[in-house]
């Protein structure tokens, strides 16, 4: 079994046929596994299975040559491309052994091996400095048309299809430099490919619109192709022909200005700097432009943003326990909102919740010390902070309420929990006033 690349060397970018070939002198079974291989660094294309054999002769000995594996193999990257080795394992049928009695045939079963075999990918020559590469690598035709369009006499579409046998997959082309007031627009390139026995036959079409701004008669130069022939080893550069065109409808081009007379100015005694800027002739650059009044747009919001933020900030320092008290409360309300979520959670878990956004509420609003925290002694330190007795109490006995549901041992009740969170609500805006008026908690723990 033998790899035979189509080419001992080749240049990246050069498309290669290789092909996994057995030579047998006897009749083989073959194996009923697929054929899978592996090339790195290419782009490969798999040839149609084929039944084609020929006979060859090596070393004195003919064979009959088979064609496993065939493959269009174009190398990427420059250096050595080792090709893949096929391991197969065969059957064929051997003469009866002199002890075999009956005289039949064995199977004797052989692996082969295709050996290593390495192609040097050789680099591109460098192209000339003239003309950009279009990456385009074997034989090709060049076709160019021109057609004007026949609603619009100012545009034009230019065409060049190339065809023939070699690589235009990754093909790059450049429009021709048109003349003044000429645009060239909607460029687009489209490949298509057929592999053959032959190799492969690549079909590419590249096409650009051209626009005339005013009408006359332009000359409208030709592209230019730089491409690589491997067989020849060489650039060859085409170009296709120019194109006059006469246009004779739509806007006329305006007349060129008189070139005004040149001022012929003293010699400065030393160099000067413009730092000025004004342009000449009374011309704004800058001053009384969109961008003037744009800048001093921005300039003066960010200066209303930083008074209000002085403001707030200088409100702040002074009443800094009006601004702690507000923050207390939106952080507890916020954590009531998130366990208020639509979601199972168990009735201790709850209640012991409620319990800690209280206490962190407290230990917030009034300086309480959390690590040391004692519900016998709340009174006292919320006396000592300004608390009314009434809401002394009622925070106490909210406390003792949850602690006594939380080990009840009922079953959860959905309404009972709904109470008690719109109860906390109801304490913390009475503690966040700090109001008097008497509101009995309705708490009741539930019965063991």
């Amino acid at each position: 079994m033998k790899a035979v690349p189509s080419s001992k060397a080749a240049y990246a970018g050069q498309a290669l046929t290789v092909s996994y070939l057995l030579y047998y002198a006897v009749p083989v079974i073959d194996p009923d596994a697929d054929i899978d291989l592996k090339f790195k660094n290419c782009e490969v294309e798999e040839y149609p299975a084929t039944a084609r054999e020929r006979r060859e002769t090596l070393a004195g000995k003919t064979y009959q040559v088979r064609v496993l594996k065939q493959y269009h193999v174009v190398p990427e990257l420059e250096g050595t491309l080792t090709l893949p080795v096929l391991t197969r394992q065969y059957s064929f049928r051997a003469p009866p052994s002199p002890e075999d009695f009956f005289g039949e045939p064995k199977i004797v079963s052989k692996t082969i091996r295709s050996g290593t075999v390495k192609v040097p990918v050789r680099p591109l020559p460098p192209a000339p400095d003239s003309l950009a590469f279009a990456n385009m690598l074997g034989q090709f035709r060049f076709r160019p048309s021109y057609t004007v369009s026949r609603k619009s006499a100012n545009l034009l579409t230019f065409r060049l299809k190339i065809t023939g046998a070699g690589n235009l997959k990754k093909a790059k082309l450049l429009p021709a430099v048109m003349p003044a007031g000429v645009d060239v627009f909607n460029i687009a390139g489209e490949e298509k490919h057929v592999l053959t026995a032959q190799g492969l036959r690549a079909e590419y079409t590249y096409s650009y619109d051209v626009l005339a701004n005013y009408q006359g008669t332009y000359v409208l130069p030709g592209i230019r192709v730089l491409s690589f022939d491997p067989k020849q080893e060489k650039y060859s550069a085409y170009r296709a022909p120019a194109y006059t065109w006469r246009v004779d409808k739509g806007p006329v081009a305006p007349a060129p200005e008189a070139a005004k007379p040149a001022v012929v100015q003293a010699a400065p005694r030393a160099w000067q700097a413009k730092t000025t800027l004004f342009q000449d002739e009374d011309k704004q650059l800058f001053f009384g432009s969109r961008t003037y009044y744009g800048c001093l747009l921005v300039a003066a919001g960010l200066l209303l943003a930083g008074v209000a933020q002085a403001e707030r900030l200088k409100r702040r320092a002074a009443n800094p326990r009006r601004y702690k008290a507000r923050t207390a409360k939106s952080r507890a309300l916020k954590a009531l909102r998130r366990i208020a979520l639509p979601r199972a959670s168990p009735t201790d878990a709850h209640y012991k919740n409620l319990g800690e956004i209280l206490l962190g509420y407290l230990c917030a609003r009034f300086d309480l010390d959390e690590a040391n925290f004692s519900l016998r002694d709340l009174p006292a330190r919320l006396q000592a902070r300004g608390v009314p007795a009434v809401l002394q109490h009622q925070t106490a006995d909210f406390l003792r309420t949850l602690t006594k549901i939380r080990f009840s041992g009922g079953p959860p009740i959905g309404s009972a929990r709904s109470v008690a969170t719109d109860e906390l609500i109801a304490l913390i805006t009475r503690l966040d006033a700090c109001s008097h008026d008497e509101i009995p908690t309705t708490l009741v723990p539930v019965a063991r």
